[in-house]
């Protein structure tokens, strides 16, 4: 199993209410996982993830790449993976397995304690 890396700097970190929104990068892995590739944010949050949304992919090429956050066992910070889709392929095929991807970078608006 391969993991994306989770940049250990935020480009926003804000909490509201307790609840803790970060805008960090998440370099794409150098061999995908069907079903998706951990994704450890533990470096940002202590205790819960609860979602992750896309501002943007780098290069423009990856930008036929579209993720969606599939949380941990209640919300564990260190076992939610992002399961990406080929938006170009027979329509929106997930990505085939051990595709190459650490080339992208994903900026993600994260949402957590």
């Amino acid at each position: 199993m391969s993991a994306h890396t989770v940049s250990s700097t935020a480009l926003r970190s804000e909490v509201n209410n307790g609840v803790k929104t970060v805008v960090v990068e998440v370099t794409g892995t150098a061999s995908y996982d069907t079903g998706g590739s951990v994704t450890d944010f533990s470096t940002h949050f202590p205790a819960k993830v609860y979602g992750a949304k896309l501002i943007a992919v780098s290069p423009h090429a990856s930008g036929k790449y579209r993720p969606s956050f599939i949380p941990g066992s209640s919300y564990a910070v260190a076992t939610g993976k992002v399961k990406l889709y080929d938006i170009t392929a027979n329509p929106g095929a997930e990505v085939t397995s051990t595709t190459d991807l650490y080339g992208t970078t994903f900026t993600f608006e994260v949402t957590g304690r």
